[in-house]
């Protein structure tokens, strides 16, 4: 809703945006057991959240505060790595890279990747074994799952009636003129989807959270 807001929306994207999440499989899965999934929703969202702030309100030291829900995305869940990878590939893609000739991005990285650091330590000291289990559950708990798996996923999970509305979110992310200045939150949401893609055997459901993102532009649009 915050992100609804500061986009521009009014109370009608507002609510439209809103109830896609309530009844997107996807996002009700997630949030119905506990556990460190719906964490990870609440880290995607609000670093996506604070990259608006960043475009819109040219507040670089917002930077530091995005570098510090990275870090603690990655504790929770590796996943937030992806955004992370997204992220980059938006500077590198958008008129955004200005803020690479700043120290703020490099400050981020800095505070997410101390931040992150007890865990890639105590991997290194035991062998790594969380890489032990990223192998064991491509090629034995998910190697039944293809790519066309992945694509009708993502059209189930978000729910099919969202179907034009997260596709809206696409274009007012790349097309719209007001939406171009967050084309960043679009690349983020493409880059995941063609590293999750082009893996061969990933759940649908890990693109869960790129979804909020895209309601958003979707109602606006």
């Amino acid at each position: 809703g915050q992100m609804v807001r500061k986009l521009g929306g009014g109370k009608t994207a507002l609510v439209i945006s809103l109830i896609a999440m309530s009844i997107a499989p996807f996002i009700l899965f997630e949030c119905a057991v506990f556990s460190m999934n719906c964490f990870d929703g609440v880290f995607w969202v609000l670093a996506a959240h604070l990259l608006i702030l960043i475009s819109k309100d040219s507040k670089p030291w917002l930077w530091l505060l995005l570098g510090l829900v990275i870090g603690f995305g990655l504790l929770n869940k590796i996943s937030m790595a992806w955004f992370a990878i997204g992220l980059v590939a938006a500077l590198l893609l958008t008129r955004q890279r200005k803020h690479l000739a700043t120290k703020w991005p490099y400050l981020a990285g800095i505070i997410a990747f101390i931040i992150f650091s007890p865990y890639i330590i105590w991997n290194a000291m035991n062998q790594f074994p969380h890489l032990e289990f990223m192998r064991n559950a491509t090629t034995l708990k998910y190697n039944t799952l293809g790519m066309m798996d992945f694509i009708i996923g993502q059209l189930i999970g978000a729910n099919p009636l969202a179907l034009p509305l997260w596709l809206a979110g696409l274009y007012y992310y790349f097309f719209n003129r007001e939406g171009k200045t967050f084309r960043s939150l679009g690349i983020i949401y493409v880059t995941v989807f063609l590293i999750l893609l082009l893996n061969g055997h990933s759940k649908p459901d890990y693109l869960s959270w790129g979804y909020p993102i895209l309601f958003a532009g979707g109602a606006i649009q």
